[in-house]
C-alpha cells in the first residue's frame, strides 16, 4: 500500500470516528432540558451548568474537526489537512477518538437517569446518590481532557506576538508538556489493575481534569485578545506570569516524581518485590505503599491547580 493511499485510509477512518462521536455527543446533549415552565405555561430558556459545559466543549470539538478536515469538510476551513499530519499524530488522533466512545457511553447512561418531565417536577438530573453526580462531573472532565489533547495535537507550540521580552518558556508550551506528562503517567498506571483498585475512584483523574479545565478557562489555547499570554501583557501583571510559569514547572516535576514511583513492570497480587524493574529504586514498594505515595502526590497537584486558578483570577478578563 502506498503512503498516499494509507493516508487516505486513515483520513477516512478518522472521519467516520468523528461522525460517530459527534452523533453520540448530540444524543447526550438532547437528553438535557433547554426550557423550564412559567406560571403562564410559556417555557423559557434556563441555564443547566453540565449542559452548558458540554455544549462549549462540543463547539470546540466541532471546530477542531473542521480545522483538520474530518468533520463538515470544507477546504476553506481546513487549517491542517489530516492526511498531511505526521503518522504519530494521526495515530494519536484516532486513538483519542476511539477512547472518547467509552467516556460518552458512561455519560449517556448517567444523563439518561432523569427525573420526571418538567410538568411533573424538577428539571434536575436524578442521581441515586452523590456518587453518581460526581461520576458525571468526572466524565465531563475526562471528555474535556480528550478534546484538549486533540487540540494540542495540531496546535503550534506557542502563540504569536506574546509580547514577552524575556526568554522564559511559553505558558502554552509548559501546559502542553504537563498534559503530555499526564498522558504518559496514565498509560503506565493503567497497566496495573491491582494498583488502580487501591486508589479511590476518580482520585487520579481529578487533578488532571482540574488542570485541563484551568487551561481551557485561562485561555491557554485561545487566540488573539483571549490568549492567556496576551491577557497577561495587557493586564501589566508580569508577576502573575512568572508565578504561573513557576507552578507549571512544579507540576511537571511532580508528575515526573510520580512516574518514578511506578515500577517498570507489574506483577499481579499485593507484592511488587518480584517485579523485574531493572534499576528502579522503588521496586520494593508494595501496592498499598505505592498507592499512598501517589495519593500524596495528587494532593500536591491539587494545590498547584489552586495556585494556577488564583493567579489567573488576578488577570484582567477580556
Amino acid at each position: 500500500m502506498t503512503t498516499q493511499s494509507n493516508a487516505t485510509r486513515l483520513a477516512d477512518e478518522a472521519r467516520k470516528l468523528m461522525e460517530h462521536r459527534m452523533d453520540e455527543y448530540n444524543t447526550i446533549l438532547n437528553k438535557f432540558d433547554e426550557t423550564e415552565p412559567k406560571k403562564d405555561d410559556r417555557p423559557v430558556p434556563y441555564i443547566n451548568p453540565p449542559r452548558t459545559i458540554l455544549l462549549e466543549e462540543f463547539i470546540c470539538l466541532k471546530e477542531w474537526g473542521r480545522d483538520i478536515g474530518i468533520y463538515g469538510y470544507d477546504d476553506q476551513r481546513t487549517k491542517h489537512d489530516f492526511r498531511n499530519l505526521p503518522s504519530v499524530t494521526k495515530s494519536s488522533i484516532i486513538d483519542y477518538l476511539k477512547k472518547m466512545y467509552d467516556t460518552l457511553d458512561v455519560m449517556r447512561v448517567i444523563v439518561g437517569n432523569k427525573r420526571q418531565p418538567w410538568w411533573e417536577g424538577s428539571h434536575e438530573l436524578m442521581y441515586p446518590d452523590l456518587k453518581c453526580k460526581g461520576m458525571l462531573d468526572q466524565q465531563i472532565g475526562n471528555l474535556r481532557c480528550i478534546i484538549v489533547n486533540l487540540e494540542l495535537s495540531i496546535d503550534p507550540e506557542d502563540g504569536p506576538n506574546t509580547g514577552r521580552d524575556d526568554a522564559s518558556p511559553g505558558i502554552k508550551m509548559l501546559f502542553r508538556r504537563c498534559a503530555t506528562e499526564y498522558t504518559t503517567f496514565f498509560k503506565r498506571i493503567e497497566r496495573s489493575l491491582s494498583l488502580t483498585y487501591k486508589l479511590p475512584s476518580g482520585h487520579i483523574e481529578g487533578p488532571r481534569n482540574e488542570f485541563i479545565r484551568w487551561g481551557r478557562e485561562a485561555g491557554v489555547l485561545r487566540e488573539g485578545r483571549k490568549f492567556v499570554e496576551t491577557r497577561i501583557v495587557d493586564s501589566g501583571k508580569s508577576e502573575s506570569r512568572g508565578q504561573i510559569v513557576k507552578v507549571l514547572l512544579s507540576i511537571g516535576s511532580a508528575l515526573g516524581t510520580m512516574s518514578e514511583l511506578l515500577p517498570e513492570k507489574y506483577v499481579s497480587g499485593e507484592d511488587l518485590t518480584t517485579a523485574d524493574t531493572g534499576n528502579n529504586s522503588n521496586s520494593n514498594l508494595g501496592l498499598t505503599e505505592l498507592a499512598k505515595g501517589l495519593i500524596e502526590q495528587m494532593a500536591i497537584l491539587r494545590q498547584y491547580n489552586e495556585s494556577l486558578t488564583r493567579e489567573t483570577k488576578n488577570l484582567v478578563r477580556r
